[in-house]
């Protein structure tokens, strides 16, 4: 509740609102403020959350994040909202540093270090969508769809489970791949775990690099986002169950 407040005020006085979603109806409700506010808050409740829910690996959510920052820098598309190239350097120099920290166990980035990684590459994307909306909005959406599927998907499984939702579990994707490789390989658990990191970070590296093929297509975009929510819950059931036989 305080963290949709304090994003709504965020949102509401700095006009960073989204008005255009290319789907009819949505579209119908998006051109009065307030619904508009709501819904960017909503979508940035999902950026920040999704960041923490994926927070459990070493370097995974700073090396998303760095590698979705390389994808808008070769896209160009950061200059649309001043940022300029030294900046970028910095960010990007930053977050190998931090990178460099996590997987030697030096540095944790914690609730608050997700959540602020969230809301700042959400902002970002929010404001280039603003800034050119010749862009697929699909495309943003893509850019974020592993945390807001994780999300998504996590809220469902406990419903289904019935258990509550805001309750912490040890079931995530990320999770259970690093459980699977530390049994399958007798690896150490942080050699697991970093490589875990490794492999969700370069499936993600990939399917951006795809993206960038046609940013302005909304089809291609879309078939790309459900095709990862079909990777994904493949891979989780397969997890899942072997999870239980190495029991």
């Amino acid at each position: 509740l305080l963290q949709s407040i304090i994003i709504f005020i965020f949102i509401y006085y700095s006009k960073l609102n989204i008005d255009s979603t290319r789907i009819g109806f949505l579209d119908f409700f998006l051109q009065n403020f307030f619904w508009s506010c709501v819904f960017t808050t909503f979508c940035l409740m999902i950026a920040v959350n999704g960041t923490n829910f994926i927070d459990g690996l070493n370097a995974l959510v700073l090396s998303y994040y760095l590698i979705l920052l390389l994808v808008l820098f070769k896209l160009g598309l950061l200059s649309n909202i001043n940022i300029n190239d030294q900046q970028i350097v910095l960010l990007s120099s930053l977050l190998f540093f931090l990178i460099i920290l996590n997987i030697s166990n030096q540095l944790f980035l914690g609730d608050s270090g997700a959540y602020s990684l969230g809301f700042l590459f959400g902002f970002f994307l929010i404001s280039i969508y603003k800034s050119n909306q010749s862009i697929s909005p699909f495309f943003i959406v893509l850019l974020l769809w592993y945390p807001a599927f994780e999300t998504l998907f996590s809220i469902i499984r406990k419903f289904i489970l019935k258990r509550s939702p805001i309750r912490p579990d040890s079931k995530h994707m990320h999770q259970l791949l690093f459980f699977y490789i530390q049994k399958k390989f007798k690896h150490s658990k942080n050699i697991s775990n970093n490589l875990s990191s490794f492999l969700i970070v370069i499936y993600n590296l990939v399917i951006f690099i795809f993206s960038t093929i046609n940013i302005y297509h909304s089809g291609f975009q879309i078939f790309l986002i459900f095709f990862n929510v079909a990777i994904y819950i493949v891979l989780y059931r397969s997890l899942f169950k072997k999870k239980f036989q190495y029991w």
